[in-house]
């Protein structure tokens, strides 16, 4: 009878596989979206380079992001004689918004206008520093992540309730 009790386990085991899958993904997306913030933080206080800013488009979402609009900028910039390329408008995910919004910012790009660049890598750079992309939310990451972590919860006391029963019933049965 202890391969019946090995097998009235395996659910338990199965739930808590499960369960830590589910909070690697929510740890994982809670860490990129601490490293966005993070990130945006500390360049207010980056030094400051002119960029020139040399095309701002805005293009349309594709597959899932159907229906959204984004605003892509490129712009060149030169730190101790050095030249570099950058698209990061903000930190986090793409400028997302309507039209006539993403139009208005576009035009606020100018020629010349600082952009703000990590000292210890001069290849991150942002035009916008200190703030998130409005398609980054403040809440979701940390919503996304709880309720994962309740449901996974759930998920894993209920199996293990079950398995509890199960083992019980084999003791019994001996």
């Amino acid at each position: 009878m202890p391969a019946l009790l090995n097998d009235s386990r395996r659910p338990a085991r199965v739930a808590s596989a499960v369960f830590l899958a589910g909070a690697l993904v929510c740890l994982t997306f809670l860490a990129w979206y601490g490293s966005e913030w993070m990130h945006a933080q500390a360049s207010r206080d980056w030094p400051r380079t002119p960029a020139l800013v040399v095309d701002t488009t805005i293009v349309d979402g594709q597959g899932k992001n159907r229906g959204k609009q984004y605003l892509e900028v490129h712009y060149r910039y030169a730190v101790e004689d050095r030249s570099y390329v950058g698209s990061r408008l903000a930190f986090g995910s793409r400028w997302s918004g309507d039209p006539a919004s993403l139009a208005a910012l576009a035009s606020r790009l100018k020629p010349g206008m600082p952009v703000r660049y990590d000292p210890a890598t001069p290849e991150r750079a942002v035009l916008l520093p200190g703030e998130l992309a409005p398609g980054t939310s403040r809440v979701r990451p940390l919503g996304f992540g709880f309720v994962g972590c309740l449901v996974m919860a759930v998920v894993v006391l209920r199996w293990r309730g079950s398995s509890t029963r199960l083992g019980s019933r084999a003791t019994q049965r001996q």
